[in-house]
């Protein structure tokens, strides 16, 4: 899930400004049953830190369901190999990219009764039909 702010702060203070635009992603991400953890492996906050914000946040509120797509780092570079401008996140190195993987798996683990893990490195019809008996429960 990607959040953009479409209203800057109108502040003077640079760092007045950047923990207003923070606190504003991190509400738009709460406010949709997301978790920031790309954004906590950017600025390096431990996942237990998430944790404890999210209890703050919304106590026990969370979604029914998560499916999480997974895909190893080395099958992802591949298929981004054909795309000539990566943006700043797919710039990033592995380690970067595994930190962040491997915390969403641990929350997927943490949280089995909602999280489907989902093996996105298949192709699409298959990852497709993965899909299928988990539409179909709901």
């Amino acid at each position: 899930m990607l959040t953009t702010d479409f209203f800057m702060p109108i502040v003077d203070d640079a760092r007045d400004f950047g923990r207003i635009a923070a606190t504003n992603a991190l509400s738009d991400v709460y406010a949709m049953g997301a978790s920031p953890i790309m954004a906590l492996a950017v600025v390096g906050m431990p996942v237990d830190k998430l944790e404890q914000l999210e209890r703050w946040v919304h106590a026990d509120f969370q979604p029914d369901l998560t499916l999480l797509f997974d895909i190893p780092i080395a099958v992802a570079r591949q298929r981004l190999a054909s795309n000539v401008s990566l943006d700043r996140f797919e710039q990033e190195q592995g380690p970067f990219f595994e930190k962040v993987r491997q915390a969403y798996l641990n929350r997927g683990r943490k949280h089995p009764e909602r999280f489907v893990l989902i093996d996105a490195s298949k192709t699409p019809e298959e990852v497709k039909a993965s899909l299928a008996p988990v539409i179909s429960s709901l």
